[in-house]
């Protein structure tokens, strides 16, 4: 296969091409200059046309009669990222040997002109060949972003689905506009607060709006978080059900639920490694990618194991935690989907008089409010408990005011959890 000429039945594909330019393809990558020219037309075509219009095959044989004299289109088509990584190895292994070399013949006259240019290529070939997802000269792409913006922002107007992944209750979801790929969320709260049964409400109505959700039930088994989905689903009051003291209509709205349940289900995976090294962020995040997860909710953040061992260090956990919250970031980011953890607050917050819980008491580590893009928090006073209520409160927001709600947390007559108003304190 010659790799380069492999990359131009790709040109007059514009998904392909769009993955081209998003991994960096530049034109200086094709030593083959019969390509380079091709390539370099069809990157300025696609620009002026704000990659809305297609290069097609007779518009490239009219433009470059010379290249297609001598060379036919290949049969065989090969995946673009594919190519695209091919490519860049082939480009990197060249230009790193011819930097080496030169450097090679300068050390014997002047040893740190040899060093600070062997430094300097090597350091311009690993920016050459960055993706354009991590590196972008700023003005290149200004008018195609401004037009993608406006397309979008046309786009989300008219489909309410194209806002972001919907977010657990109509009211936070219309707040908060969804959470949106590449974002990260935590849920925290005191022990036995609700935090799980808040998770599951969130998976759940997500994968009822066709969302593939990854839900990583990390402290709870697997059986226990799946009943609890069954309530939610069904209704059915979770107190009786675990008992096995459900009433006759109560098990027949248990059996109806599967009508409606078969039609999102699908959407909803289920997953709970037991072993440490199934716990790990890189390992979460590749099962829920390879399933085609847009959401990923996990319970909860203190079970995610790290790759470094800290050892007998006095603050090992709080190092733990800080290494699992930046590499879920930096992860969460790089692969495009969005995620919610539910994480604890420390003992503090139980003394506040509210029953609340703030940014600064999330447990173990500070960085999680540093890093997250939202944090909410859930609690409640000794009164609301016994009335079945919680309060959610958006305790940090990069793109929208703080704001709470009154949850109605019902488990005894039937499983629910919906929004009753907005609470002021």
């Amino acid at each position: 296969m010659d790799i380069e000429k492999a990359f131009v039945p790709h040109f007059i594909k514009l998904d392909s091409f769009k993955i081209i330019w998003d991994e960096g393809v530049k034109s200086e990558h094709f030593l083959d200059i019969s390509v380079q020219e091709l390539f370099e037309y069809t990157l300025d075509y696609y620009v002026k046309a704000e990659f809305k219009k297609i290069v097609t095959r007779e518009l490239l044989e009219e433009k470059f009669p010379d290249y297609f004299k001598n060379n036919e289109w290949p049969q065989e088509e090969y995946l673009p990222g594919i190519l695209v990584t091919e490519l860049l190895t082939k480009y990197r292994r060249v230009t790193t040997q011819n930097a080496l070399l030169k450097a090679a013949s300068q050390l014997e006259d002047d040893p740190e002109k040899g060093i600070s240019s062997a430094l300097g290529s090597l350091s311009k070939i690993q920016s050459d060949t960055s993706t354009r997802k991590r590196m972008e000269v700023y003005g290149d792409g200004y008018e195609r972003r401004i037009n993608d913006y406006i397309d979008n922002s046309l786009d989300r107007l008219q489909n309410w689905d194209r806002r972001g992944i919907y977010f657990g209750w109509p009211e936070v979801n219309e707040h908060m506009y969804g959470i949106q790929k590449g974002e990260l969320a935590v849920v925290v709260g005191i022990p036995n607060v609700g935090k799980s049964w808040v998770g599951s409400q969130i998976a759940l109505e997500a994968a009822k709006r066709k969302n593939k959700v990854y839900f990583a039930s990390l402290e709870l088994r697997k059986e226990l978080t799946l009943m609890r989905l069954d309530c939610l689903s069904s209704g059915v009051p979770y107190s009786r059900y675990e008992r096995g003291q459900l009433t006759s209509d109560e098990l027949r709205r248990l059996k109806e639920a599967r009508e409606e349940i078969m039609e999102y289900g699908e959407y909803l995976m289920i997953d709970s490694p037991s072993r440490k090294n199934e716990r790990t962020v890189l390992e979460l995040y590749t099962k829920a990618k390879q399933w085609g997860a847009d959401l990923i909710v996990g319970d909860q953040l203190s079970w995610v194991t790290t790759e470094k061992n800290y050892g007998s260090n006095a603050n090992v956990q709080s190092l733990q935690m800080a290494e699992v919250i930046t590499d879920i970031a930096s992860i969460n980011r790089e692969m495009g989907m969005a995620s919610v953890w539910l994480a604890q607050f420390n003992r503090e917050a139980m003394k506040t008089k509210k029953g609340r819980g703030g940014l600064a008491h999330i447990g173990l580590s500070s960085q999680i409010e540093q890093i997250v893009d939202w944090a909410f928090g859930i609690g409640c006073t000794k009164e609301m408990k016994q009335q079945e209520a919680l309060v959610f409160d958006i305790l940090k927001s990069r793109r929208s005011d703080l704001k709470s709600w009154m949850l109605d947390f019902t488990l005894r007559d039937k499983t629910e959890l919906k929004i009753v108003r907005e609470f002021n304190d």
